[in-house]
């Protein structure tokens, strides 16, 4: 029994060690998680600022495409736009459908002159490329590495919650091996004593009685009850006082015994109730389940039943033990033949017995208030539970609407950046329409120009035909 209760004591310093583990870690990852969590309202920010910036830069190049030279006055707004560009944090599908636009620009503003344009677009490129390595990774891997912590989180949570229940079976299995380790000490120095067997003892102590009451040979060859007192003839009489005595003597031993065993469940119930004011009402936290919940009131009421019973058994056995007492201190006072030394004995005797009732009254007094007492913590223990359990409740709807915000927010988010993909889808069009009708302009004024060259050709061939013709 000494070898398990240390097994015992073991898991439960081995669990505590675990849990104190856990309760750091999870700490730990739940700085982290706000650390993540601000990094991502700063980025959002941020998101919010450029996308302001965006719509800036998108108005300034509609005032810059004039009537006079579009794609001229296009390519001298790429050199600003693209160092804005490049300070800028985008996705990369934003970056490649804005890089792909802004070249489209550039070609149609050069026209024809193709090493210009390789130039541009090399510039394109390199600007691009500013772009990809000024973009920090943590904006891509900010959602996959806030669901892993969330994951992990999780996880640690459901670790701590494993080890608080193992916790509070390893607590419960100590105090039950307590229990069995005193109680097996109390039945040893039972064990010690002598037997009581209360039926026979009653049986021969009433025997006794009657025998001495008569005061006649109960058979042929018994003697008189009441010859002698003191080791002469009479027998009988000295065999009911020494079966009293060791009535009494067992029923000391009972008495000892029934008080060392009120004394264990009024340790167990102290014990009972430090954990419940620990741990709480579930037995723990957090609490674990129901049938963790059940199992504290159940054992409760267990222990009063045990101690109910008990108290009734000391009073029963202390009621019958005074009764023996006086019934031979009555014997001995009525003899005849008895000494005034054992009747002064008798007389001390009884006084003491007097003073050791009231001593008991006193102690009884005193148990009463205990259970009072007791009676009235159990009694601020539920009160407390109950205001526990709703705040619990109170805390877990407030987590809900937070939760319900946030997902307000997710959603709100979502429809943000949808917006924004289809105001990029509306500027990248309206880039292309504006680049298709500058070059348009641009063939009309060639074809132009080419029609006016013919005709001075013709009127330059007709007048030297006319000075031919005079000369």
């Amino acid at each position: 029994m000494t070898a398990m209760y240390n097994a015992a004591v073991q898991d439960r310093d081995r669990a505590l060690n675990e849990l104190e583990a856990a309760g750091t870690k999870i700490v730990e990852e739940r700085e982290r998680l706000a650390a993540i969590q601000r990094e991502l309202e700063e980025l959002r920010e941020q998101q919010a600022a450029h996308h302001a910036r965006r719509q800036s830069l998108g108005g300034e190049e509609d005032a810059g495409d004039g009537p006079g030279s579009p794609g001229r006055a296009q390519w001298n707004l790429s050199g600003p736009l693209a160092a804005q560009l490049a300070g800028l944090e985008l996705s990369d599908d934003v970056r490649e459908k804005l890089q792909q636009a802004l070249l489209d620009l550039e070609a149609a503003g050069q026209g024809g002159d193709e090493g210009a344009g390789d130039d541009a677009r090399a510039g394109r490129g390199g600007a691009a490329a500013g772009v990809q390595e000024k973009q920090p990774a943590s904006r891509r891997r900010t959602k996959p590495k806030y669901t892993e912590l969330l994951h992990e989180n999780e996880a640690l949570m459901r670790k701590c919650a494993m080890s608080k229940g193992i916790m509070k079976k390893l607590y419960r299995k100590n105090v039950e091996l307590q229990k069995e380790a005193q109680a097996a000490r109390a039945d040893a120095a039972m064990a010690r004593s002598a037997p009581v067997d209360f039926e026979a003892a009653a049986a021969s102590a009433a025997a006794a009685a009657a025998a001495a009451k008569d005061g006649g040979r109960s058979a042929p060859g018994t003697p008189m009850a009441g010859e002698n007192l003191f080791g002469e003839p009479d027998s009988l009489a000295t065999r009911a006082l020494t079966e009293k005595d060791r009535i009494i003597s067992q029923l000391k031993y009972a008495l000892d015994a029934s008080r060392r065993r009120a004394a264990m469940l009024e340790l167990a119930v102290a014990e009972q109730h430090a954990h419940t004011t620990t741990y709480g009402p579930s037995g723990g936290g957090g609490g674990t389940n129901a049938s963790g919940k059940q199992a504290a009131p159940t054992k409760q009421r267990e222990m009063l039943r045990q101690m109910q019973f008990q108290v009734k058994q000391y009073t029963n056995m202390k009621s019958q033990y005074y009764r023996l007492l006086r019934k031979r201190a009555d014997a001995v006072e009525q003899s005849d033949k008895v000494v005034g030394a054992v009747k002064a004995l008798v007389r001390d005797l009884l006084h003491r017995l007097e003073a050791e009732i009231e001593e008991r009254e006193a102690e009884s007094a005193l148990y009463n208030a205990k259970l009072y007492e007791l009676e009235r913590l159990q009694a601020d223990w539920y009160v407390e539970r109950r205001v526990l359990e709703e705040r619990l409740a109170e805390r877990e709807e407030e987590l809900a609407g937070r939760d319900r915000l946030d997902g307000r927010m997710n959603t709100l988010v979502a429809g943000m950046h949808a917006k924004m993909a289809a105001m990029e889808r509306q500027l990248s069009t309206q880039t292309r329409d504006e680049s298709g009708s500058a070059g348009e302009a641009g063939g009309e004024a060639g074809s132009a120009g080419g029609a006016g060259g013919e005709g001075a050709g013709q009127a330059e061939g007709e007048g030297g035909g006319g000075e031919e013709g005079a000369s």
